[in-house]
């Protein structure tokens, strides 16, 4: 019980750091670009991921509120389900930040190329193309990480997203 609560602690504050970071500097690749992701916990490719976005004749602001929907409804039950990952494996004597980093590569990653493609399925807004492949870009590095940085990568990916408009669609 003692274990769970302390994944719990570690969870929440990776999660305050996803949602409540600032806006700032990162650095970010250029964007749109195809790229393979493997989880590292799981031993299957998720396979290409492709980032490139097409122009869409949707707003900006209709954009951010049909992404963030999106991402909003795909994510509501993460921590749960990240919480829950790690409650069934804590009797396997990992450190906790082990087992939060296998608990998220197992119950969250794996659910990441499907949130990329849906929202390159809403287009950009005209002229934010680049901006939105940022974003996607992010989440393929979070998928890319080595476990050791991979936190790291969701706090950039968070703070790129948040930049753009889509707090709701970092990793």
């Amino acid at each position: 019980m003692k274990k769970t609560l302390i994944i719990l602690n570690l969870l929440t504050v990776g999660v305050m750091l996803l949602f409540a970071t600032g806006c700032g500097g990162g650095n970010e690749s250029a964007g749109g670009q195809s790229t393979t992701a493997e989880t590292k916990d799981a031993s299957e490719s998720v396979g290409t991921i492709d980032t490139t976005v097409t122009a869409s004749p949707r707003s900006k602001s209709e954009f951010l509120q049909l992404a963030n929907g999106l991402c909003r409804r795909a994510t509501a039950n993460q921590l749960t389900e990240v919480l829950q990952y790690a409650k069934e494996h804590e009797d396997e004597g990992l450190p906790e930040a082990e087992l939060g980093v296998k608990a998220y590569r197992n119950a969250v990653a794996p659910k990441l190329p499907a949130r990329i493609e849906e929202i390159r399925a809403l287009g950009a807004p005209k002229g934010y193309e680049k901006q939105v492949e940022t974003v996607l870009d992010s989440i393929v590095r979070v998928l890319n990480a080595p476990d050791r940085s991979m936190f790291r990568e969701l706090h950039r990916s968070s703070k790129v997203a948040l930049r753009y408009g889509l707090g709701q669609c970092s990793a």
